[in-house]
């Protein structure tokens, strides 16, 4: 198991099931608080990575030349292209457990994103998340404050995927 350069998650990818100190355990390379971490104990936003770019679920991340998300609802897609590369996270304000995005699950984001990336797009029901009345203000900033290269684009419900075209990141729909 290796600590990532920020020591707020561990990542596994020696075991096909991981408990990540919440009671639930996870198939996959799954991304969590670290034991490490100075905080009081909480439900952690989980963010798992994926093996089909085609279909990223809620809390899901992948890396492809194309990739696709299954339908929004009040979701945000956050897209970085590095190169021929894009890695794609498909965000949920509430996770089905419970468990809110926070500051910790947008460093999470960050950290899985490439360095330096050409271009990141978010995509989705960005005023949602912005709004203060849903709490997810100060997470949404500290997720987006640190991206450079930061293009924003409100979309209504729907499903929504991405392609590289030239130097930019083509939303497509459907």
């Amino acid at each position: 198991m290796e600590l990532n350069r920020t020591s707020i998650i561990e990542r596994s990818h020696e075991t096909s099931t991981i408990f990540c100190g919440s009671g639930r355990y996870f198939d996959g390379p799954v991304l969590c608080p670290a034991k490490s971490a100075n905080r009081r104990y909480f439900v952690p936003y989980i963010i798992r990575e994926t093996t089909n770019p085609l279909q990223i679920k809620e809390q899901e991340f992948a890396s492809a030349k194309e990739i696709k998300f299954t339908p929004f609802t009040s979701c945000i897609g956050v897209i970085a292209k590095k190169g021929a590369k894009l890695t794609a996270v498909h965000l949920v304000m509430v996770a089905d457990d419970g468990s809110y995005f926070n500051r910790n699950a947008a460093t999470t984001v960050l950290d899985n994103l490439p360095e330096e990336p050409d271009v990141v797009t978010i995509i989705g029901c960005i005023d949602l998340w912005v709004s203060p009345a849903n709490g997810m203000s100060a997470a949404f900033e500290q997720l987006t404050g640190k991206l450079k290269t930061l293009k924003k684009e409100q979309l209504e419900d729907g499903t929504y995927g991405a392609k590289i075209k030239g130097d930019d990141i083509e939303i497509t729909r459907g």
